[in-house]
């Protein structure tokens, strides 16, 4: 049976019935969970809805209760087993922050432990996690700990927003039904109402604000009034506020009519935080930016932070975006947003390995920023922010428009069919293929293929011309696979012009290269010190190549491939170099197992031929799996070439 992925309280409540000896009532489990009866009985449909078909069913009776009946012994043991599928490292950090949000008392940490069913030891890791997500970024929340104890330092504000950004961050946008299951402290019904309100003062004040906004305010407004109920309110009053006279004329018509419908009473200080939070909210007027440009709308030290990022990006890798209005425009309101003092951005599904693939050179560019960030924000961009500038300039170079490849279609069947492909071919990629001949399969050894960028064929002959044109095999029905395989053709030929052809080959770079074998070092980062600092001993970089090797990793992890990664910096080095790592034992990464590690420093001149190995390594056709188990440079050099198309 696959791992079940049932949120936190449900594995309780099924560990629970599996250990019971009969019946369990439905009162019990809610004292158990501290949540509602109503609650109780919701999971249980949800549980027996996900169960269905396993053999595992959560039965009911009148007037005893709950209980777990199951055909399959092994599937109930998979279910509730605590080493693997009981429960995610994802939930556990949620279920931390939210018991220690809620919390006014120190909780020992072997009573934490027990309750999500870990180890000590797996604990302290999650409170490593904990402090990176909360301690070291927003909310900047300090934990208080004397032994073996711990409670977060008393920060009504910083707790709300931690409490806020746990529901947030799980809200389904398909329909609100789980969003409430896994979070005792909301009602459901007072949201409901906030949405409601919300909704309609936003509306009749004509106030357009994005989704990830509209539920933060809703979220906010709701977890206030609860924890103003409870005598938690703010007292403290913050300076320098960020308001405006629309959002505030807004956010008080909106707590005036709350106030009577959820019982509760908004102080200033209270309702400066909803006003802020809509003052943040706020649209840009897209109609004032077209009449009187973009410096209307923002201040002008943005313009000069834009204009010195897209220089940087010019100077390093040779891509000028000065000419594009649209991206200038969408550019400059970003990181005008990035100054309020809330940007709620939604990351609600972005798996960050697969996003760092799709996203490689977005991201290559958004890290350029980090310098810069640094001094206008005062401090370094975050993932979430990172990944919206990454997809802003991974969309730029889309809108490069490049020359149409020149095509020719190879087909043995009747001419009609062959017009019909070229139909469907231009009609899916008329932006990047143009058709400039027709032909059949025996012409293929006379037809002179020199100005020819993409060969079509119906069939597995190989063109035995001398052509550097590439090859792709496609149906008659020109089906999806075929629409893929040439998606991802555009995408490398696309990521080609953007280094140097004169770049020596891959192999030969490999061959070039220092390869330290069988390094017997278990620890990731410290791998990256071995690697980096036999950099810095040979004079080929110095000791800032490595710190910022570091600051990336933490901020965007280079592990975004199983079995082999390549870490670099855009630190000017004294020569291009290539310094490769095989490891004795696999690095068990958040994106699989690493076996090999290529750390490259490149002169400006080379800078991109990091998109050249991005290119060749990532995105060529071949499982990096089938080399888990290599471990010595003959053998990586001859996977490589039997395997990558463009490294040959």
């Amino acid at each position: 049976m696959d791992k079940l992925l049932l949120p936190l309280r449900q594995r309780k409540l099924l560990n629970h019935l599996q250990h019971a000896s009969g019946y369990v009532t439905g009162m019990e489990l809610s004292r158990l969970l501290d949540v509602s009866s109503r609650t109780i009985r919701n999971d249980i449909s949800e549980i027996n809805r996900l169960l269905a078909g396993s053999g595992v069913e959560i039965a009911s009776k009148h007037s005893f209760g709950y209980i777990i009946h199951a055909k399959n012994a092994e599937n109930l043991k998979k279910l509730t087993q605590t080493s693997e599928s009981f429960i995610s490292r994802s939930e556990r950090l949620h279920y931390m922050a939210q018991r220690l949000a809620l919390s006014d008392n120190a909780i020992d940490l072997d009573d934490l432990a027990d309750e999500m069913f870990i180890s000590k030891t797996t604990l302290e890791y999650d409170l490593r996690e904990f402090r990176r997500h909360y301690v070291q970024a927003k909310p900047f929340i300090r934990i208080q700990r004397h032994h073996n104890m711990i409670r977060l330092t008393p920060d009504e504000r910083a707790q709300r927003k931690i409490l806020c950004y746990l529901v947030c961050e799980n809200w389904n946008y398909n329909g609100r039904g789980n969003t409430f299951f896994q979070y005792s402290f909301l009602d459901e019904k007072i949201v409901n109402t906030c949405i409601r309100e919300i909704s309609y003062y936003l509306y009749i004040h004509d106030i357009p604000v994005e989704d990830i906004n509209i539920i933060n305010l809703d979220l906010c407004v709701a977890i206030a009034s609860e924890r103003i109920r409870q005598g938690r309110v703010l007292t403290n009053k913050r300076k320098d506020l960020y308001l405006s006279p629309k959002a505030t004329a807004c956010a008080d018509e909106l707590l005036d009519s709350l106030q009577e419908k959820l019982d509760c009473s908004f102080n200033e200080i209270e309702r400066d935080e909803i006003r802020e939070l809509l003052a943040c909210s706020l649209l840009p007027d897209m109609k004032q930016i077209d009449q009187n440009g973009i410096a209307s709308a923002v201040p002008m030290e943005v313009i000069r932070l834009t204009n010195s990022y897209l220089t940087q990006v010019k100077d390093t890798y040779q891509l000028d975006f000065f000419d594009d209005d649209e991206l200038y425009i969408t550019l400059t309101l970003y990181l005008n947003n990035l100054r309020s003092p809330v940007h709620n951005l939604n990351t609600n599904g972005i798996v960050p390995c697969q996003i760092q693939m799709s996203y490689a050179i977005g991201f290559e560019l958004a890290m350029l920023i980090q310098d810069k960030a640094l001094d206008f924000y005062g401090h370094y961009l975050i993932f979430d922010e990172l990944f919206y500038l990454a997809s802003i300039m991974e969309c730029a170079l889309h809108r490069r428009q490049p020359p149409l490849l020149r095509t020719v279609i190879l087909s043995q069947y009747n001419h009609p069919m062959t017009w019909a492909i070229r139909m469907m071919v231009e009609k899916r990629f008329p932006l990047d293929i143009k058709v400039t001949n027709l032909l059949s399969m025996y012409q293929k050894d006379t037809f002179d293929f020199t100005n020819t960028d993409l060969i079509l064929c119906t069939t597995n002959k190989t063109i035995t011309s001398d052509t550097k044109a590439y090859q792709i095999k496609i149906s008659p029905a020109f089906n999806n696979e075929d629409i893929r395989h040439i998606q991802e053709f555009l995408k490398k030929s696309s990521l080609s012009r953007l280094y140097q052809q004169t770049f020596p080959d891959t192999l030969a770079l490999l061959e070039g290269a220092r390869w330290n074998e069988l390094i017997e070092i278990n620890d990731y980062h410290k791998v990256l010190d071995y690697l980096g600092n036999r950099l810095i001993e040979d004079g080929y970089v110095g000791q800032e190549y490595l710190d910022d090797i570091h600051r990336h990793e933490k901020l965007l992890s280079y592990a975004v491939n199983s079995s082999f990664i390549i870490v670099h910096s855009p630190v000017p080095a004294r020569k291009t170099h290539i310094e490769v790592g095989t490891m004795l034992h696999r690095l068990k990464l958040d994106s699989g197992k690493v076996r090999l590690i290529m750390m490259v420093c490149t002169t400006p001149k080379d800078r991109s031929l990091i998109f050249k190995l991005y290119n060749e390594f990532y995105l060529s056709h071949f499982d990096p799996q089938a080399a888990r188990f290599l471990m010595r440079k003959e053998e990586y050099l001859n996977f490589f070439r039997n395997h990558m198309e463009d490294a040959l």
